[in-house]
This record gives structure tokens, C-alpha cells and sequence, in this order.
């Protein structure tokens, strides 16, 4: 009789998007996306700044920081820096993925080393295009591969929560928490800067340097974010549009489609 021990993998990568290594000048300056994949940022060279839906970080040489998906980001360079990034996107999936969006991770050398060997493995296969996706055993070693930098910085990688503390970025916070604790509200833009206690144009200018986005669209996605959580929970769209402050369903399923592509029954359907 033999007795056979199930293997946990806290994380698997399923898929691979793109993976580039640019080096930008010291006015770069990237609006933001949000997109429906993991993503990693790591700097080998310089200064940068980051947005993370209402935090704000500074990543420097051999920091890394991975955006889980549907979450809004943005990037600039700092410091007066011209940074040099690895960036890295994929699907993947596991228990440890959560862990891995808590904040900034500083590489040893050891995992430095693994990462620049994961994005020219990355960018060679993705250069080769048809052929390398015949290659399955290549497709296995790259995974594994990016795997390793992610497991090593789950087993010894210490978060380093550097958020930025400026006024203008306490400020940003404040807008976004007063969004996600009134989702349930339709909020103006005036009512929005009476919970916050800031101006209106001050508050407009604040929001726009962090997010590069209106403040009521960005309102709105948070809505359609929190929309398609509910709707994992099991809510109907009638219940869901109540509980986010649309006037009409209809309302809600404009601001839906516009947001995924898809009109909420039909996205509904394809999580079943």
C-alpha cells in the first residue's frame, strides 16, 4: 500500500500576455489601465512612482509590486530618475496571489536574478510568436520559471509598505474611501467634497494627478467592480442595482456594458 501527498501550488501561471524591459525619461508620466490579468512592476534601475487605486507607493532599484486584476494603476518616473522596469503580465491563479498584491517586495539578488531571467525567457518566447507556442515543454519551464520569483518572494520576501505620505496623497485616499463606504449613494461632485472637506476644484486637481481619471467615472467603476462581486455572491441584477444606488436597472446595465462589454445577464451567465 502506498500513500500518496497532494501537492499545494499556491501559484500557478496559466497564461502569459506580454513582457517588455523599457527605460523611460525623467518626465515619463503613464495615465493608467485597468485590465483583467495580473501584472508585475519591477525596477532595476531608478526611481518610480505608483497609484494603486487609493495608494500610492515609491518603488526604487530591485523593488517589484504586482497589480491584481481589474485594479486600476498608474506609473511615473520620480526623483529625477530615468527608470529602467520589467514588466510583466500573465494569468494565473492560487492562494498565494493575495499575498502577492499586499504592497511592495524588495528582491535579494538571488530572486533579482530569477526575475531578469523570467522577462528574457518572457521576451524571447513572446519574439518567437507561433513557434514557441508549439514548444509546450518551453511553455512548462517559462512558467515554472516565473513561478520561482513568485514563490521565493512568498517565502522570504518581506512587504515593504512605502506608501507615499504628501498631503495631496492623503488627500487622494480620503476621496477614494469616502467613494467605496457611499457606493450604495448616488454622490456628486459637491457632496463628495463636503464628506472629504476639500474644495471642489482642489478635489478635482487632486484626484486627476493620481488617478488620471474624472472623479465620477472612477466613482463608477468602483461600482462596477463592487457590481460583479455581488454578482459572485449570488445577487440579482435588480438586487445589485438597488444596493449600488442606480436609479432604473437600465441605467445600470448601460453603465455595465459600457464598463465590461458585456450587459450584466450576460456576464452573470459566463461566471456560472
Amino acid at each position: 500500500m502506498y500513500t500518496f501527498y497532494d501537492l499545494a501550488r499556491p501559484v500557478t501561471v496559466t497564461s502569459l500576455c506580454h513582457c517588455f524591459s523599457p527605460t523611460y525619461s525623467e518626465s515619463f508620466y503613464f495615465d493608467g489601465e485597468r485590465h483583467d490579468f495580473w501584472e508585475c512592476v519591477f525596477v532595476t534601475e531608478g526611481v518610480v512612482g505608483v497609484a494603486e487605486d487609493e495608494k500610492i507607493y515609491r518603488l526604487s532599484q530591485n523593488e517589484i509590486i504586482f497589480h491584481k486584476p481589474r485594479e486600476f494603476h498608474r506609473i511615473w518616473a520620480a526623483e529625477g530618475t530615468k527608470p529602467s522596469l520589467i514588466i510583466l503580465s500573465f494569468r494565473a491563479e492560487g492562494v498565494g496571489l493575495e499575498r502577492l498584491s499586499e504592497g511592495v517586495f524588495l528582491l535579494t539578488k538571488e530572486m533579482r536574478s530569477h526575475m531578469l531571467s523570467a522577462a528574457q525567457e518572457a521576451e524571447a518566447a513572446l519574439a518567437l510568436g507561433k513557434p514557441w507556442r508549439k514548444n509546450v515543454i518551453s511553455q512548462q519551464m517559462l512558467a515554472c520559471t516565473i513561478e520561482t520569483v513568485m514563490l521565493l518572494i512568498l517565502q522570504r520576501a518581506k512587504s515593504s509598505i512605502s506608501e507615499t505620505e504628501t498631503i495631496a496623497a492623503r488627500h487622494y485616499k480620503s476621496i477614494v474611501r469616502a467613494m467605496n463606504e457611499n457606493i450604495d449613494k448616488s454622490l456628486n461632485i459637491a457632496q463628495l467634497a463636503k464628506l472629504t472637506r476639500m474644495g471642489e476644484a482642489n478635489l478635482k486637481k487632486c484626484f486627476k494627478k493620481y488617478s488620471g481619471m474624472g472623479v465620477m467615472a472612477y466613482f463608477m467603476s468602483l461600482k462596477m467592480r463592487r457590481a460583479v462581486e455581488l454578482m459572485k455572491e449570488g445577487y440579482t441584477i435588480r438586487e445589485i442595482s438597488e444596493a449600488l444606488g442606480f436609479a432604473t436597472q437600465n441605467y445600470f446595465s448601460t453603465a455595465f456594458k459600457r464598463e465590461f462589454g458585456l450587459t450584466p445577464l450576460a456576464y452573470k451567465r459566463a461566471l456560472e
